[in-house]
């Protein structure tokens, strides 16, 4: 290469070497990358559609019990909360949605929502009002007007909402206290039913232990279920407002309160305690020494009904059975009636609740409403019986809507309930010592232990 031609050369590499370092940040230094970008821009573009489609199609919902806790990590602690924005990112065009939560508080989820709508999914949610009264709600307000902007062009049948009911909606007082939601189809799942203790919210996440059970696939369950929604979203006192349907297989009852005068007469829960005997389990249920074990984490247990309740384990752990109680609202007389457990000494009771900076107000707590019975129930020397759901142990979660699942024999449902409840009883977190003269306050009526906890 002659001298000259070597110039030229050091010359064009240079200048192409000061373009290249002077071209503004995502400007292409040749003609033909510039005129290839939008169209491999555009092909990326189709790609990662065509690979969200495809893993939307693939999505399954599992079935069964789902725990959250908040003293775990992030996976740990959103566990409920995220389970359900999965299933509202996974569903397409043409699916409805359901929500009806007692307190929707959920930037995320609520985003879900709105970008599942303008997808083509029908959404419909429901909240109690006085969750915009006792605190401003963004997160509702957000999805009220996000919902109805999206309606517009939609015909009626495709259009969404968001309503709030003042007490119960299918009763004349209480509380809209549910915890219930439906998908017609997730990913490659259909009749989707989620029910339990947890609220759509950051606090059930952050500051809760939780429970959801959720149904795949079973179009009788799922029905119903709409069919108690819709009742709902129309805000209209039923004539007999307490609803039941059974599982196909018998092994569950679900059913749906404000309670009417045919429920109370059949009470589940009481019946099924009443029928209870403490020795003589055979076939591996009980404990080592034949002993029925009851174990309870009603979250709130006070006044009539907690009352009629705890006069039941009284009797049942005076009868000899093994019987432990982890609380987290717990009326005085219900303490004192616990406390009179006769020659066995207290019924045993923990409460779980925790003060984990020192101010004097509990801050994480027991959410899960839930009984199980392992042992002897009537003839039944083997039986495994629970319920668990929205309602808390009081008067008003008698005429609150709430839900329930009622299951019998299901041995491993019931033990992992049972694990769970014992689990934290042995290992639930200490509050922290009191500080700043929080104690002194506290007996002063200066601060209210318990003002992040819903007493009923």
């Amino acid at each position: 290469m002659s001298r000259v031609r070597h110039s030229l050369s050091l010359v064009l590499i240079s200048t192409v070497l000061i373009g290249l370092l002077l071209a503004p940040q995502g400007s292409s230094a040749a003609a033909g990358t510039a005129q290839a970008a939008p169209g491999a821009t555009a092909e990326l573009g189709v790609t990662e559609g065509a690979a969200r489609v495809a893993a939307r199609q693939k999505f399954r919902v599992k079935s069964g019990v789902t725990f959250n806790s908040p003293v775990g990590n992030t996976a740990t602690k959103r566990a409920i909360i995220s389970k359900v924005n999965r299933a509202i990112s996974n569903t397409r065009r043409g699916s409805q949605i359901r929500i009806f939560s007692w307190k929707i508080w959920t930037r995320a989820g609520v985003t879900a929502l709105l970008n599942a709508q303008k997808r083509g999914v029908v959404v419909h949610a429901i909240m109690d009002k006085k969750n915009t009264v006792v605190e401003d709600n963004p997160h509702f307000w957000r999805l009220k007007r996000g919902l109805q902007a999206g309606n517009k062009g939609r015909k009626p049948a495709k259009r969404s909402g968001a309503i709030l009911c003042d007490h119960s909606c299918r009763g004349k007082g209480g509380a809209a206290h549910s915890k219930f939601m439906l998908f017609s189809k997730s990913g490659a799942s259909r009749y989707v039913y989620m029910h339990g203790s947890a609220n759509w919210g950051d606090a059930a996440a952050n500051l809760q232990w939780n429970d959801m059970y959720t149904f795949v696939g079973q179009k009788r369950i799922y029905d119903f279920a709409v069919k108690m929604f819709d009742q709902a979203y129309q805000d209209k006192p039923r004539k007999s407002p307490w609803r039941e349907i059974r599982t196909s297989d018998g092994s569950a009852v679900l059913a749906w309160s404000p309670s009417d005068p045919r429920s109370k007469r059949n009470d589940r829960l009481m019946a099924t305690l009443k029928k209870v005997r403490c020795t003589g389990a055979t076939g591996g249920a009980g404990n080592a020494n034949g002993r029925t074990i009851i174990r309870t984490a009603p979250d709130v247990i006070r006044g009539k009904r907690g009352m009629t309740v705890a006069t039941q384990l009284r009797r049942l752990w005076r009868e000899g059975c093994d019987v432990k109680i982890g609380y987290t609202v717990m009326g005085k007389d219900v303490f004192r009636l616990l406390n009179d457990g006769g020659a066995r000494g207290p019924v045993p009771k923990k409460h779980f609740a925790q003060d984990f900076d020192g101010d004097g107000v509990f801050d994480r707590y027991f959410h899960l409403k839930v009984y199980t019975v392992n042992g002897v129930i009537g003839r039944d020397t083997s039986a495994y019986w629970m319920v668990s759901g929205s309602a808390n142990t009081s008067q008003l979660g008698l005429v609150s809507d709430e839900t329930y699942s009622y299951f019998f024999n299901k041995a491993k449902l019931t033990k992992r309930y049972q694990n769970h409840i014992d689990y934290w009883y042995r290992n639930y977190p200490e509050s922290s010592v009191l500080t700043g003269g929080a104690e002194r306050r506290i007996a002063n009526g200066e601060i209210d232990p318990y003002a992040k906890i819903e007493l009923d």
